[in-house]
């Protein structure tokens, strides 16, 4: 199985292992899961960095309606809360 090697809240790699408890020293995830290197994973949720955030949003802007924008500026908003 593919496993994300998860160190201070951030995924740094991503490991082909057996199971998930076979090194206990490593902080592992499923990755089928979701995320990649470079997110965040707080427990639950994957959180792309703030540079990917940037572009996604510009991405949604140019497709989305003024009322589907504001539901997507909601989403982030709770997204960052989870940062600080």
């Amino acid at each position: 199985m593919r496993a994300h090697v998860i160190e201070n809240v951030k995924i740094v790699n991503i490991i082909e292992i057996e199971r998930l408890d076979l090194i206990p020293t490593l902080n592992l995830i499923d990755a089928s899961l979701g995320g990649s290197i470079g997110d965040y994973f707080d427990g639950k949720n994957f959180i792309k960095p703030k540079e990917e955030l940037k572009s996604d949003l510009k991405e949604i802007k140019s497709e989305l309606s003024k009322e589907e924008l504001l539901k997507q500026i909601e989403i982030l908003t709770e997204k960052i809360k989870m940062l600080k």
